[in-house]
């Protein structure tokens, strides 16, 4: 009998001491993971994603057999970047709410200021964007999305009206075959100027497997530019006896305002 007692002793000790170093995800209709170049925000989008949507998907299994007198929505998952698994891409119809996805499923959206950054304001449908946004967890009846961005302040006004909290991504660890990340989780009291306030929770891991980097390719975007010609003209810096900056290079500098920005403005006002 002691030795049952011990060993429930011990199992709850385990489990309060993990529970102080390993982080559960916000319980929000909007999972927003920030973190600086490299820090991970695509792995721990995708994998919290992914995660996400196994477990859904098992639980709509469950109640396809329990009640099957009912019809549930078979949930999906939607991403705006190829995944290596069954998924929705994300489109335009999607966003503008002309069609609507399965209730329950996962959105997973990486690089969200790519498509509506703070500056999209003066090209797309504001509102028919707030209310995707605002309105996701209702028209969903109980989707969740997770978002990555480099600096929230960059994203569309109607996502960062949203955004309560969001997790920050300190660093990424590897061990064997896990990924361990080490993530904060702030919340926000001024959508204006973005404070934060305490942490809801103390700096803690959170673990995904490396199955992860099957799921998509980590250099995604380079198909923007993989085919343009490659800049590979070497200057021999040995041979040089002035190493002084004469010129001073900005990005005007390397712009053709008259033949790329001109034109672009002259198209606009027809």
């Amino acid at each position: 009998m002691w030795i049952w007692l011990l060993i429930l002793a011990a199992l709850l000790i385990g489990y309060f001491v993990l529970y102080k170093k390993f982080a559960t995800l916000p319980d929000n209709s909007i999972v927003m993971v920030n973190g600086g170049l490299g820090a991970g925000k695509s792995l721990f989008t995708i994998g919290g994603g992914v995660r996400e949507y196994k477990r859904r998907l098992r639980s709509w299994k469950i109640s396809k057999v329990l009640f099957a007198w009912k019809k549930f929505e078979k949930p999906v998952i939607c991403s705006n970047i190829p995944l290596k698994m069954d998924y929705v891409p994300l489109t335009k119809d999607i966003l503008e709410r002309k069609v609507r996805l399965p209730y329950g499923s996962v959105v997973v959206i990486d690089e969200f200021s790519l498509v509506a950054d703070s500056m999209s304001y003066k090209e797309i449908n504001n509102t028919t964007l707030m209310l995707f946004i605002k309105l996701f967890r209702q028209e969903t009846r109980g989707g969740i999305m997770f978002v990555n961005t480099q600096a929230l302040s960059d994203c569309h006004y109607a996502m960062k009206r949203c955004v309560n909290s969001y997790i920050w991504i300190f660093k990424r660890v590897r061990i064997f075959f896990l990924l361990l990340f080490k993530i904060r989780v702030f919340t926000i009291n001024d959508e204006s100027t973005l404070n934060v306030v305490d942490d809801v929770e103390d700096t803690r891991w959170y673990f995904l497997t490396k199955k992860v980097f099957k799921l998509y390719d980590t250099h995604c975007f380079s198909g923007l530019t993989d085919n343009l010609p490659v800049a590979d003209q070497v200057i021999n810096g040995k041979q040089l006896e002035d190493l002084k900056i004469h010129n001073y290079k900005d990005i005007a500098s390397y712009v053709d305002y008259e033949s790329e920005v001109g034109s672009n403005e002259k198209k606009k006002r027809k």
